[in-house]
């Protein structure tokens, strides 16, 4: 009777094993695991192929033997890469872990895999060899005597059951839990995948408009088309008032003479310091609140001062000239503007509306002007002086400008688009 129910027993235990290796493998296969490297040894100085068996294995792969990177790293299958690896002459000898990365395609899956002391690294010819590492020693299986007392009392008279059910439960539990893990991670690299895909198609819906704007033309269609054709047109902005300032100064260096013989090549552009640019936000600020005023007028000398400064140490270090061209930047007074797609169709062709939209405009105003670099026989000083007075009248016409736009909500001005 008693060994009825043991075979019983094993009977379960053997079911409910089985059910949790299928429960379990969906989650190894989303884990990298190595299985052997060959060859698992190299002298120093040496350059191997390696061929690493495993599983979970994606492409891209890195691999690396200790501190060594290896090279030429490639995914035959998900268990199977070749790789290629030089020891140098100054490696030590020993053992050295296996690392392999894998990349699956996503932000969060990224795995990797270590074989403890999967490769040696032998001295090289005419080094006297160390002994080689004793292996582990097996774990004593017993004496291969019986299991269990078939005579009658101990263990299986009143502990059978309740083990058989504990062991049960618990292979349930991880078996449940490893298909829990696994179905979570496969729906987070559906997840990702979908988001890549929708990223992909809104990219390509942009590019696709903008082309299309860069294609717009002002006015009416055509009265006659040519069957196929499409056509652009975009309607006059609807801006806004808005907060204007001066958000961006640029001087760009270049070569009179190259632009005489040439044409202008510009090159050598430098953006002004935000510092400066704010100081002088701030001072067309102050002249549209109180007007013209003694500290406005201070202010403005030494911005002039300050910038021209800036200027003289760019050209010091310019290898494209010494002529500049001062390009500010006012902003402000946001609003939008309309497209509308049109395509030539029917017997006799006209134009059919294929759809509209909407992009965000925001009107900027540019407000260049040049000045010569140092002339010939000139003193450094003498063109300091002229460079700052020329530059202070610039800031103050460039404030004026710009307090101008304020007091006027900027009409007149040109319009910069950028898409919705």
């Amino acid at each position: 009777m008693k060994h009825s129910h043991l075979v019983y027993a094993i009977r379960l235990i053997v079911l409910l094993a089985v059910l949790t290796l299928l429960c379990v493998v969906p989650a190894w296969a989303q884990q990298v695991a190595l299985r052997s490297v060959k060859p698992n040894s190299a002298r120093a100085g040496e350059e191997v192929d390696l061929a690493i068996q495993g599983r979970g294995f994606c492409d891209p792969a890195q691999v690396r033997i200790g501190e060594f990177q290896a090279g030429d790293v490639r995914v035959e299958s998900d268990s199977a890469i070749s790789a290629r690896v030089f020891i140098p002459e100054e490696a030590q000898p020993g053992p050295r872990d296996v690392e392999v990365i894998v990349d699956c395609g996503g932000p969060e899956e990224t795995f990797s895999a270590v074989m403890a002391g999967g490769f040696t690294i032998q001295r090289p010819p005419g080094e006297p060899t160390p002994e080689p590492r004793a292996g582990e020693e097996p774990v004593d299986g017993g004496d291969g005597g019986e299991d269990y007392d078939d005579g009658g009392g101990g263990f299986f008279d009143g502990w059978l059951i309740p083990v058989i059910v504990l062991v049960g439960v618990g292979l349930v539990a991880l078996g449940g839990g490893a298909l829990t893990v696994a179905l979570a991670v496969r729906a987070r690299r559906a997840t990702l995948k979908k988001q890549a895909q929708v990223q992909q198609e809104m990219q390509r819906a942009q590019q696709e408009l903008k082309q299309l704007q860069e294609q717009a033309e002002e006015g009416e269609l055509p009265e006659k088309c040519q069957s196929g054709k499409i056509k652009v047109i975009r309607d006059k902005p609807e801006l806004k008032p808005g907060l204007w300032k001066v958000a961006r100064l640029k001087v760009t260096l270049y070569s009179e003479v190259q632009a005489q013989r040439d044409g202008r090549q510009r090159a050598g552009a430098h953006d002004v310091p935000e510092e400066m640019v704010k100081r002088i936000d701030m001072a067309a600020r102050d002249k549209l609140l109180w007007g013209d005023s003694d500290k406005l007028a201070a202010e403005i000398v030494e911005v002039g001062r300050a910038l021209a400064a800036q200027v003289i140490a760019w050209q010091a270090i310019s290898e494209v000239g010494r002529d500049l061209i001062l390009e500010p930047e006012i902003a402000g007074g946001e609003g939008s503007v309309t497209f509308t797609l049109y395509r030539c169709v029917g017997e006799p062709d006209w134009w059919q509306k294929v759809k509209s939209w909407q992009a965000r405009a925001q009107a900027v105003k540019h407000f260049s002007q040049e000045f010569r670099g140092p002339a010939a026989g000139e003193t450094a000083e003498a063109y300091r002086a002229m460079l700052e007075k020329g530059l202070a009248i610039y800031v103050a016409n460039l404030i004026r400008e710009a307090s101008r736009l304020w007091d006027t909500e900027g009409v007149g001005i040109s319009v910069e688009l950028s898409l919705n």
